[in-house]
């Protein structure tokens, strides 16, 4: 016999199997179309909170680190879609950076942000196999459209804990 058909809305169908959507919204997990994971560095903490105050309503998840060292542990261990970063940091810059991307098997795409931003330095970031260049302090509208052109490795549909 076919299994029988149903014109539930998907809200209604179970999500994963034996878990109706309804137990996993008291559980304080719900089903989003996540964007993906940036890594934020910046040893300013103002750049950290502008970038979550413009993607806070984008669904990317935003980490952060100060430093050089402290976002190649951080790629070491998590994997991220995007790199947002400063173009001098105290321990680096964006090319050691780039140089530490490039080994990876699934390398994130590494946008840079600095206050002087020029068409020469766009093109050297471009050539060296960066993304893009955004200008600081950072840009509601820049952001978005940077971020719109990377495609995201991760699928959509993962889950991400409810705000409350």
């Amino acid at each position: 016999m076919p299994p029988k058909r149903t014109d539930a809305s998907l809200s209604a169908l179970p999500q994963s199997p034996g878990t109706p959507i309804e137990d996993r919204r008291r559980w304080g997990v719900l089903p989003t179309k996540h964007k993906g994971k940036i890594l934020s560095i910046s040893a300013v903490a103002a750049d950290h909170h502008a970038l979550r105050r413009i993607l806070n309503d984008q669904l990317w998840q935003v980490d952060t680190a100060s430093s050089y060292r402290e976002a190649v542990a951080y790629l070491c261990r998590d994997r991220v879609d995007v790199v947002i970063c400063e173009c001098h940091l105290q321990d680096g810059t964006w090319k050691d950076l780039l140089g530490h991307i490039a080994e990876m098997l699934d390398p994130p795409a590494l946008v840079v942000t600095s206050e002087a931003v020029d068409e020469h330095f766009r093109s050297e970031v471009r050539a060296l196999g960066g993304s893009d260049v955004m200008t600081k302090p950072l840009n509601a509208d820049e952001v978005r459209r940077v971020l719109a052109t990377e495609e995201p490795h991760r699928s959509t549909g993962s889950e991400m804990p409810v705000r409350t």
